[in-house]
């Protein structure tokens, strides 16, 4: 009995060393696991501490670009439209023996560009060599170039509204045709011709840009200005317009009966005139200074041109309009030459 209790006493004594044994075993992987996950909990959070702040320089980076974007945006809006003058002063911006080689290398019957429903030839492009007439054709090009690229209206489109001051072009042949003679004034001969247009409306029209052509002798410009409440005229002989202020103001009210029936408001209307438009000192220049009259006037832009102007500004209205043939594939001159 002794001995069978003595037995019993070290099989339970055994028991118990091993259930220490195996409790310190659980203890110490128990703390192995949790240490294991409390690093790779530390490992997470700082790959999410990382990726945030990755995510935060991101956004400061794009927040940064974003404001200097708006900065330089609202730095070109502060500094005034450029003027035909600005363009054709930038280094490298016209050639000025460009017609002298474009005459050596086309034929006259050649197309140097084809846009807006008007294909220039050689032979018309030769009309702006130095003392040549300008003709309607290269001064309407020239106009609708201009419009075209600050999105002002023309033909049966409204302007877009995009550019201040929102602009519609009339052809070179409204004016002719609403006032065939001096005397003899008639709106059933435009009247369709802004049948599907809102001209009269100050917000979406501020100006009605007129480039007029007197009896096939004189280029000058007119303008009705629908946010000033006034007729213009500028013309580089120093014409007065008073004819023409007067027939702009027909057309106004007869375009008001047509469309609204009802009398237009002249309350607080003027008779506007330059005091400082530029004069030509010749007797061929007059088309020139007349597109640039209408392209400033669709600037809001003083005249900044003279007389000593003309023959770069000829020389410019050749590139642009050779430009525009080229970048469609409608005329280029020989590698080497240009």
């Amino acid at each position: 009995e002794h001995k069978a209790a003595e037995a019993e006493r070290e099989r339970r004594a055994q028991m118990d060393r091993k259930a220490k044994e195996a409790w310190a075993e659980f203890e110490k992987r128990s703390e192995a696991t949790l240490l294991l996950r409390l690093s790779q909990k530390d490992a997470t959070i700082q790959d999410l501490q990382k990726q945030l702040a990755d995510i935060r320089a991101a956004q400061a980076a794009a927040a940064a670009a974003a404001e200097a974007e708006a900065a330089a945006a609202a730095a070109a809006a502060a500094q005034p439209p450029v003027t035909p003058k600005q363009y054709a002063n930038v280094a490298g911006a016209v050639d000025g023996d460009l017609l002298e080689k474009i005459e050596y290398n086309a034929a006259d019957s050649t197309v140097i560009a084809d846009k807006f429903d008007i294909d220039i030839t050689l032979t018309k492009l030769l009309v702006m060599k130095d003392g040549t007439w300008l003709s309607s054709e290269v001064l309407t090009f020239i106009l609708e170039w201009w419009r075209d690229k600050h999105k002002q209206g023309a033909q049966k489109s409204m302007p877009s509204g995009e550019y201040d001051p929102k602009c519609y072009f009339a052809n070179t042949y409204f004016y002719s045709k609403l006032v065939p003679d001096k005397e003899s004034y008639t709106y059933n001969n435009v009247r369709r011709w802004t049948a599907k247009l809102d001209l009269l409306n100050p917000a979406r029209c501020d100006k009605m840009i007129i480039p007029i052509n007197e009896r096939d002798v004189h280029w000058y410009a007119a303008c009705i200005n629908f946010r000033d409440k006034r007729t213009e005229v500028y013309d580089s002989l120093g014409g007065e317009g008073s004819l023409v202020h007067k027939n702009l103001k027909k057309w106004i009210q007869d375009e008001s009966q047509n469309k609204y029936k009802k009398d237009f408001d002249f309350d607080g209307w003027t008779e506007y005139k330059a005091r400082q438009c530029p004069m030509q000192t010749n007797g061929c220049d007059c088309g020139v200074f007349a597109a640039l009259f209408c392209m400033h006037m669709s600037l809001d832009r003083e005249f900044d041109f003279e007389q000593s102007d003309i023959p770069l500004m000829r020389r410019w209205i050749v590139q642009t309009i050779y430009n525009v043939g080229k970048e469609q594939g409608d005329f280029k001159l020989p590698e080497g030459i240009e």
